[in-house]
Parts: structure tokens; C-alpha cells; sequence
């Protein structure tokens, strides 16, 4: 969350309504420190209902990974997760994401702590941009990643 967190700082003293939930271990940025009322972390969910349910909940999805080999060699799966209920995410440009997906279509993708900041208040501030790339993603997910595919 290092790349997202100081966006994600910025943002949730001028939005009220902005919540953060993590899902798996996390060291929190010390600037998200005066915001633990609304801020929740779970840990790893063995019980995948459980994990579904929970995510599920939320209205977009972070997948925050730190540039380099590494994590172009990652899947696609934390986009999938959410994509499947029709989430919106925000990425870090990796190489899989960049191959799989399309920036501002399926997926917002940001690279540094400004383009995470504007992809953020874009999707808080837009309900109809977050229905629309989720819908898409799910779509995309759905075509590219099903049984039948």
C-alpha cells in the first residue's frame, strides 16, 4: 500500500465517507494512523465464503504492487477477485495488468502516487464510473476467464 497510502491519506480527511478495508497483512503508513475508526484489516481469510462475502462489500478494489520482476510475474488474480462481483480496481501497471487489461475501460491503472490520488478521487467522487468499469471488468472476466472460456 506504500504507493496508494499517501493518496489514500489525502483523501480520507476530505472524504468522511471514505472507508479502507485491508484483506491479508498489512503495515499501515503512519499517515493513515489518526483514521483507525475507519479502517479495518483482516486478516488472511482460510474460509472462502468468508472472503467473498466480505469483498463483496466493497465499492474498489487495490491491488498495490511494487514495480519490478516480481510483480510483472504475478497474475491477475486480486483484479479477478473483484472483477467477478463487478468491482472497480485501481492497479500498479504490471506487466500482466498492462497485457490483460485496459486503463480506463476494465481497470484504473496507476504508477505513482499522483496517478493513484486521481484514480481514487475519481472513483469515490464518480458512482457511475465505478459502475461502469466494474460492470466491464466483470464483463471481460466472465468472457476471458469462465468455465466456458
Amino acid at each position: 500500500l506504500e504507493l496508494a497510502g499517501p493518496p489514500i491519506a489525502h483523501l480520507m480527511p476530505a472524504r468522511p465517507d471514505v472507508r479502507l478495508l485491508v484483506l491479508g497483512h498489512l503495515v499501515l503508513d503512519e499517515r493513515l494512523a489518526g483514521f483507525g475508526e475507519r479502517i479495518t484489516a483482516l486478516e488472511f481469510m482460510p474460509d472462502a465464503r468468508a472472503f467473498w462475502s466480505v469483498l463483496a462489500e466493497a465499492d474498489i478494489n487495490l491491488a498495490v504492487l511494487h514495480p519490478g520482476v516480481v510483480a510483472d510475474a504475478k497474475s491477475e488474480i486480486k483484479w479477478l477477485e473483484a472483477a467477478v462481483l463487478g468491482i472497480p480496481s485501481v492497479v500498479s501497471p504490471t506487466a500482466t495488468y498492462r497485457e490483460v487489461l485496459e486503463d480506463g475501460v476494465d481497470v484504473l491503472m496507476a504508477g505513482d502516487a499522483d496517478a493513484w490520488r486521481s484514480a481514487l478521487e475519481r472513483l469515490v467522487a464518480d458512482a457511475a464510473l465505478r459502475r461502469t468499469i466494474g460492470q466491464r471488468a466483470r464483463e471481460k472476466a466472465l468472457r476471458l476467464y469462465s468455465v466456458e472460456a
